[in-house]
């Protein structure tokens, strides 16, 4: 297809025009009329719901980044990894061994990089309170704000979130207006992105809905080399359906419901083999090449020979021969490289006001199939043309409710008590589509075993804060959870079924102390403790004898068969304040944490037989990982004069590793224990500065013109801190005007062309064998240089 190469001259020209039009406009307005106010010379006040209660940001004494919708279009923030940019603290991969795509992807806070672990993420994402596990959204059309709580946050949102949650808080149809939203954008590589909205009144104050659809493609920017298309396609249409009542004033109901459909071609990502080994960094379990056997140093573009994948590997007929292999989804469900997801969301919420207390309830439902299909590299392990297709389907259900009363806000006492129901479900498998090496033909080899993690969980959880002064005030919250984790494998052959049970119980306290030195200005000081579930290795008990002896002989130790909960000890002292006649906004907070029983993924490598010659690989988790971790997270907002903003971001997130058992690392030095090292896949120093200038242009419009500077720093493939991911610098930006109902920009993104990868990760090659290395970097391929027009009416 066609992609836009003229955009930038185009872009660069209207820009001009704006300007030119924006100087001779502003020389106009006395004779014109006045115009629309563009700045109220104040920050605007951001209300949260952090602490299950409506509360302005400044005045809830925990470290929350929150984004308006509005602020989320300004940034061009259209999903989480976007949002990655402007949250200091977050970071969120889509990369997970030989991907780069929409499947399962893994949020990380502070650097608590918990590995590929669906079942019992570090961070959890919500949509209006009701925990999404994966997190997939469809995009932000019906996200009224967005908040990333950071620290232990078990209190009040319960399991996975020992580290942090995310909150997506819909849009509520307006009771008493009809009324629309149309936005569009098209840029480069023919990247589309449509939406519609419409709500409404049914009946006038009591009975509203608003209806949204989008639809979402780009063709990819990644030639892929070697064959047809483009790397990186992707689309998404979407559909949902948010409902309000209000049928007496003490009672609002809201209900929210969507749909999508993801559809996807092959991932962007590319890798570093043997032809790029400078080092031999002490292993001597691996074959070397010249007496080198690894990549020491800095990392920093993807390697384009290797952004390839085989998109029709030996025939159509193994794309079925294989999805009809597994049990987990329908052998039609994808029939392409790439992936596929359907999925459904579907949550209810309501609020009871009985004057001095308020009863609150949800209840969730989530529905998530996807599969994924991926040439493995595009390396044949013999040499010939006949590549490894590995297949990885996921079906995923989830069920939660919670009630919980609280008491009004008024008066020195408040408090809250509650409790919540969690079930959950994710069934998986991967299964592997070798070639032999002499034909096409080859076999089909299960990585893992179709496997149903379930969970059931109770919490009960409550919280009171007194305010013992007019300045001072004390809180307290806790949960009590009961965490049933029931996994079950049932594997092909003649190993026996395997069915393991065990109730985790955990109690999560945090103690808040909070002074308000002014009435916009708090400090405040934290102690909390945080869990994340515990699980089981019940893939290892799946192998056979000879198996699981190689498994336990690359382990270098005995595999435990449960591995118990992680913990958390956070403290956490923070400054929230505007000030300058609310000209300056300052969000500040610092934390030292202990994580202790960290659980550990490693990958082993074993022969399924004695007579084979290619090797596999096993996923385990130990729980002997002992971190410690530091950091600061800054946030500012000031408008120095007017109609100028100015924002930034700083995060400094330090860890190091105290006690660490990692095969990954055994293999590339010959040290499993990598004490002093710092996490992976998680930089230390990143942050963002933005500014805004906005104009009065007369007859009602405004013109604005925005800039992102956002750098990321290194950040480590493996906690041997042998290779990393150079730092990243990239610019965004936009020009446009605005009236009332309608928006125009012309934008850039990573304006500059930064090629620096996006995300850096080991993974051993599972069909190694005399003719490849067994250490590979992989690198999630960045988005390249963006341009593109954008905008939208309300009527």
């Amino acid at each position: 297809m066609t992609h836009i190469r003229s955009i930038p001259h185009y872009m660069a020209s209207t820009a001009l025009v704006l300007l030119a039009f924006s100087a001779s406009t502003a020389v106009a307005q006395e004779t014109t009329g006045p115009a629309a106010a563009v700045d109220s010379g104040s920050i605007d006040e951001i209300v949260v719901s952090a602490r299950k209660r409506n509360e302005s940001l400044l005045d809830v004494p925990v470290a929350i980044t929150a984004l308006s919708g509005d602020a989320l279009a300004a940034r061009g923030i259209k999903d989480l990894n976007s949002l990655n940019d402007f949250v200091p603290g977050l970071r969120y991969e889509n990369s997970s061994a030989n991907r780069n795509d929409r499947g399962f992807a893994t949020i990380t806070m502070r650097g608590m990089y918990p590995g590929d672990s669906p079942n019992r993420q570090a961070v959890t994402a919500f949509v209006d309170g009701v925990a999404i596990p994966g997190g997939a959204i469809p995009g932000m059309t019906d996200i009224e704000r967005v908040e990333v709580v950071k620290g232990p946050q078990s209190a009040y949102f319960g399991r996975s979130t020992f580290a942090g949650a995310i909150n997506f808080i819909t849009v509520a149809p307006s009771l008493t207006e009809y009324k629309g939203t149309i936005n569009g954008s098209y840029a480069s590589y023919n990247d589309i992105d449509t939406s519609l909205s419409v709500e409404g009144p049914i009946i006038k104050d009591k009975l509203a809905i608003r209806v949204s659809a989008r639809h979402y493609k780009t063709d990819g920017q990644y030639e892929n080399v070697g064959y047809s298309g483009r790397l990186g396609a992707r689309e998404t249409n979407s559909f949902a359906v948010s409902v309000i009542a209000k049928p007496i004033d003490a009672l609002t109901v809201r209900g929210y419901f969507t749909a999508w459909r993801d559809n996807d071609g092959p991932s962007a990502q590319s890798i570093l083999t043997e032809s790029s080994y400078n080092c031999n960094a002490g292993s001597t379990t691996v074959r070397q090449v010249n007496g080198l056997s690894y990549i020491c140093g800095a990392v920093g573009n993807s390697n384009p020979a290797t952004l390839s994948q085989n998109i029709a590997p030996n025939g159509r007929s193994n794309f079925l021969n294989i999805t009809g292999a597994s049990p987990i989804l329908p052998s039609d469900f994808i029939d392409h490289m790439g992936l596929t997801r359907k999925e459904f969301q579907a949550n209810m919420t309501a609020d009871y006001d009985l004057g001095s207390h308020t009863l609150s309830g949800s209840f969730g439902k989530n529905h998530n199939q996807w599969a994924a299909l991926t040439d493995t590299y595009n390396r044949a392990p013999d040499g010939t043309n006949y590549y490894s297709t590995v297949y990885l389907p996921y079906n995923i259900n989830n069920t939660s409710a919670e009630l919980r009363l609280a008491s009004s806000a008024s008066g020195p006492l408040k408090y809250m008590i509650g409790g919540n129901y969690y079930n959950e479900s994710i069934k998986f498998q991967t299964l592997a589509f070798r070639p032999s090496t002499t034909s096409a033909a080859g076999g089909i080899t299960p990585l893992s075993q179709p496997t149903d993690y379930q969970a059931r969980t109770f919490g009960i959880f409550g919280s009171a804060s007194y305010d013992l002064t007019n300045r001072f005030s004390i809180s307290g919250e806790a949960r009590y959870q009961w965490d049933r984790i029931h996994h079950i494998v049932t594997p092909v052959g003649s190993v026996p079924t395997v069915n393991l049970e065990q109730t985790f119980k955990s109690f999560s306290p945090r103690v808040i102390l909070n002074y308000k030195l002014e009435s916009a200005v708090n400090v405040y000081a934290s102690y909390a403790k945080g869990t994340r579930p515990g699980t089981f290795n019940s893939n290892y008990l799946a192998f056979n004898t000879y198996q699981q002896a190689q498994l336990t002989a690359s382990a270098g130790r005995a595999i435990p068969t449960a591995v118990p909960e992680e913990k958390l000890t956070s403290w956490e002292v923070g400054l929230k304040g505007d000030f300058l006649d609310r000209r300056l906004r300052v969000l500040l907070s610092a934390y030292y944490g202990q994580w202790r029983n960290r659980q550990i993924n490693q990958n082993l490598a074993y022969l399924a037989t004695p007579t084979s010659t290619t090797l596999s690989t096993a996923t385990l988790t130990f729980p002997d990982g002992s971190t410690n971790l530091w950091g600061l997270e800054f946030e500012t907002t000031v408008k120095p004069v007017a109609h100028v903003t100015l924002d930034g971001t700083f995060n400094w997130a330090h860890t190091k590793i105290l006690y660490n058992q990692c095969a990954e690392c055994l293999a590339t030095t010959g040290v499993a224990n990598t004490v002093g090292a710092s996490m992976e896949r998680y930089p230390e120093f990143s942050g963002t500065f933005s500014a805004t200038y906005d104009h009065e242009l007369g007859n009602g419009w405004n013109g604005f013109v925005r800039g992102d500077y956002i750098y990321v720093g290194k950040q480590y493939a493996t906690a041997d801190n042998l290779t990393w991911l150079r730092s990243a610098n990239r610019v965004n930006a936009s020009i446009g005007i605005e009236s009332g109902a309608y928006r125009v920009e012309l934008f850039s993104r990573n304006l500059f062309n930064n090629k620096v990868a996006s995300n850096i990760l080991r993974n051993a090659n599972p069909f190694s064998n005399a003719a490849e290395g067994v250490n590979l970097i992989v690198l999630a391929a960045p988005e390249k240089q963006t341009f593109g027009i954008r905008g939208s009416a309300k009527f």
